[in-house]
């Protein structure tokens, strides 16, 4: 997508290059059900993540150890946006590939050197 931006597309435009939209929910569920974990049971309310996400960053700083969730990990799962390559797809002659194929090949590149 880079490429064809440099190479086809206009001066001065932005170009998105993302392919399908997501919600946090649907992205965890594609990688449980393509990793053989856990999918997510229920949604927690935004107020709770974003406390979550304050309260792993504090604990982060006093142990020194990365947090799970930080409170910009937590502020972009609350984000409500929707996006389009549509643009991209249609100027540039870019290309998507469908989620659960991208999720797939992550997980066998993860399962490949034991880290999964």
């Amino acid at each position: 997508g880079h490429i064809l931006a440099a190479q086809t597309g206009r001066g001065g435009e932005r170009y998105i290059l993302g392919g399908q939209s997501l919600t946090v929910a649907e992205l965890f569920t594609l990688i449980g059900e393509e990793g053989g974990g856990m999918r997510p049971r229920f949604r927690l309310p935004d107020p709770l993540v974003l406390g979550l996400g304050r309260t792993m960053d504090f604990v982060a700083d006093v142990t020194g150890k990365r947090p799970a969730l930080s409170w910009e990990m937590a502020l972009q799962s609350t984000f409500r946006v929707q996006l389009s390559s549509a643009k991209a797809e249609r100027e540039l002659g870019y290309a998507t590939r469908p989620p659960r194929a991208s999720i797939s090949d992550a997980v066998a590149w993860f399962r490949s050197r034991d880290l999964l």
